[in-house]
C-alpha cells in the first residue's frame, strides 16, 4: 500500500520557503568554507571590483594605488582582517571622494576594504610623522597602479624610535581596556583579542627595523618575525605565538587571562627598553 501525503496551500508554501532558505545557507556556508581555505580569490575579487571603481571616479588623477597589510604579506584571515588599500590622488577632490564612497558604499562592505586617501605632497611631506606605517607599506606592499612614492621617502631613526615607543604603550593600553571590558565573556574577549592581536605585525617589524633587523623585518610569516623579536630583545616567544594562535581560531589548552598576563610582561619589557639608552 502506497501513501500520500498532502500539503495544504499554506504547508506547501512553507514547505519551499523552508527549503529555498535552506539551500542559501548551505551555499553561504559552502561559500565561506572557500573564502577561508583560499582567501586570494577573494581579496583579488574586492580588489578589482573596488580598483574599476576607483579608476573611474579618479582617472588620470589616481598617481599611486597599492595593496599592503595582512592581504599583501599572506596573513590574511577571512572575517577578521581588511583589505587595505592607500590611494595617492591629485589633487584630493572632495566631490571625487563622495563619489567614490557612494559608489563603493557596497564593496567595501562587503569585503572589509579600508581605503587609505592622501594627495602626492601629503605621502612626501609625512615620513615623520607616520614612520612606523610608510615602513610598514614600503616593505610589505604590492603595487596596483603607479611609480612607487615611497622610495623617495627619508625616514630617520629617532622619528621611528619616537613614535614605536607610543605604539608600544598605547597597545598595553589597549590590551589593559580589553580586559576591563570584555574579560568576563570568554567569547567576547576571544573576539576583542583576535581583533587586537591583527593590528600588531606592523609593530613587530618596526621593533626589529628599529633595532637594525632590515632583512629580518621583511618576513612575511608572524612567527618568524616574533621569533626573531624574542631572540634579540630577550623575551619568551610563547605568548606572542599563542596570541596569533587566538587571531588565527586555533583552540588553545590555555585559557586566554593566561596568553594576555604574560604578553603583558613582555610588551612592557619591551617599552622599557627602547625607551632606554640602547635605541636613543
Amino acid at each position: 500500500m502506497m501513501y500520500i501525503q498532502v500539503l495544504s496551500k499554506g504547508a506547501f508554501f512553507r514547505y519551499y520557503v523552508l527549503a529555498g532558505a535552506y539551500d542559501a545557507s548551505q551555499r553561504f556556508t559552502q561559500e565561506s568554507s572557500m573564502k577561508k581555505k583560499d582567501p586570494g580569490i577573494f581579496i583579488t575579487e574586492g580588489i578589482e571590483k573596488y580598483m574599476h571603481m576607483v579608476q573611474t571616479v579618479y582617472a588620470d588623477t589616481l598617481v599611486m594605488a597599492a595593496l599592503y597589510g595582512s592581504a599583501a604579506t599572506g596573513s590574511y584571515v577571512y572575517g577578521i582582517s581588511d583589505i587595505n588599500l592607500l590611494l595617492v590622488v591629485d589633487p584630493p577632490s572632495p566631490s571625487k571622494l563622495f563619489d567614490l564612497g557612494e559608489r563603493t558604499f557596497k564593496i567595501v562592505g562587503k569585503y572589509r576594504i579600508t581605503p587609505h586617501v592622501l594627495s602626492k605632497s601629503e605621502l612626501l611631506g609625512s615620513a615623520d610623522v607616520f614612520p612606523v606605517e610608510y615602513l610598514e607599506i614600503s616593505s610589505t606592499m604590492d603595487l596596483i597602479h603607479g611609480d612607487n612614492l615611497f622610495e623617495q621617502l627619508d625616514i630617520s631613526r629617532k622619528n621611528l624610535r619616537h613614535q614605536v615607543e607610543a605604539m608600544l604603550r598605547g597597545e598595553i593600553n589597549s590590551l589593559r581596556q580589553i580586559i576591563l571590558a570584555a574579560s568576563a565573556k570568554e567569547k567576547l574577549f576571544g573576539r576583542e583579542l583576535q581583533q587586537w592581536a591583527g593590528r600588531q605585525f606592523t609593530l613587530y617589524r618596526a621593533l626589529l627595523n628599529l633595532a637594525g633587523e632590515k632583512e629580518k623585518s621583511g618576513h612575511t610569516d608572524v612567527r618568524l618575525v616574533t621569533d626573531d623579536l624574542a631572540e634579540i630583545f630577550s623575551l619568551s616567544v610563547t605568548p606572542f605565538h599563542d596570541m596569533e594562535d587566538i587571531r588565527e581560531g586555533i583552540k588553545l589548552s590555555k585559557s586566554h587571562k593566561e596568553v594576555v598576563s604574560s604578553l603583558l610582561k613582555e610588551y612592557i619589557t619591551m617599552a622599557e627598553k627602547v625607551d632606554g639608552p640602547t635605541y636613543r
